[in-house]
């Protein structure tokens, strides 16, 4: 039951009892456990949304722009996941003539996939708030394909501003003085997608009927910032530090991101937790 005030108007000791009951969570939830359910499902869901993109892309683009973007990525990137977008966009600059099937093709597969993914991510997310699963299976089937499609289209935006550098934008024919701008502002872009679509999947994905979507806003928000952190973290690690190719060979690229789809998948797990917790203490 959620009574009148405010997180914002919390005391330190209520603050304190969030912060120590969403550690608790950490193993009495078996958050990690959750967390590799989602990943495992998100990673599947993400080779056909790869197909799909890499067959608009080559469809979009000349042969030297393909090249180009192909080598700016190379660069820009850990060798793991630029060996693999690079592999996917040749394959496709290849089979030019049908792309077009391959792109509905790969979309249909990621509709499916991307349905399972999200279906995984509501359970472990109504394991957070301790809550059963009441709605209908076709109610459930609808929420679960529109937020599959809303992250789809997140995802996609999300990707195109971590590649943003300079020598991407350049290779894609952005103007200097509008690529560098993107450049600025693309962290804060970031941040605040990321927010808003968590905010919306905690108050449409659980199962519960709370009418004020913004008491969902405090966790999406914490999750946002740890998620920023760690993924640039995570990033340097991998680019500069780590050579999963020398223990993981061919499959390092799927390595790589099924741990970055696992810490992801945790950190919203966590804001959920976080959002829960809120939610007693009120």
């Amino acid at each position: 039951m959620f009574h009148r005030s405010k997180p914002k108007h919390f005391s330190l000791s209520q603050w304190h009892s969030v912060a120590a009951a969403t550690a608790s969570s950490f193993f009495n939830k078996k958050l990690p456990t959750l967390a590799a359910g989602v990943a495992f499902f998100t990673t599947l869901a993400f080779f056909p949304l790869l197909a799909a993109l890499s067959a608009v892309l080559v469809a979009s683009m000349s042969p030297h722009q393909t090249e180009s973007f192909i080598a700016t990525l190379n660069s820009a990137l850990p060798k793991e996941i630029g060996s693999l977008l690079s592999s996917q966009l040749h394959n496709f600059a290849q089979k030019e003539g049908s792309n077009v099937v391959f792109a509905l093709s790969s979309g249909a597969v990621l509709l499916y996939a991307a349905t399972n993914a999200v279906q995984n991510l509501i359970q472990s997310a109504n394991e957070s708030f301790a809550l059963k699963e009441t709605r209908s299976l076709v109610r459930l089937l609808t929420t679960s394909l529109a937020l599959a499609i809303g992250g789809i289209l997140v995802n996609v935006v999300l990707a195109g501003i971590m590649l943003a550098t300079p020598e991407v934008l350049n290779s894609l024919g952005v103007p200097h003085g509008l690529a560098q701008a993107l450049i600025v502002v693309r962290w804060a872009m970031a941040a605040l997608i990321m927010a808003m679509a968590l905010t919306v999947f905690y108050y449409v994905g659980p199962n519960h009927k709370q009418p004020n979507w913004r008491l969902y806003l405090w966790g999406a928000i914490a999750a946002t910032l740890v998620w920023l952190i760690s993924t640039a973290i995570f990033y340097l690690y991998i680019h500069y530090l780590a050579d999963y190719t020398v223990a993981y060979g061919f499959f390092a690229s799927v390595i790589v991101l099924m741990i970055w789809f696992n810490v992801s998948a945790f950190i919203f797990l966590l804001g959920a937790e976080v959002n829960h917790k809120i939610g007693r203490e009120r």
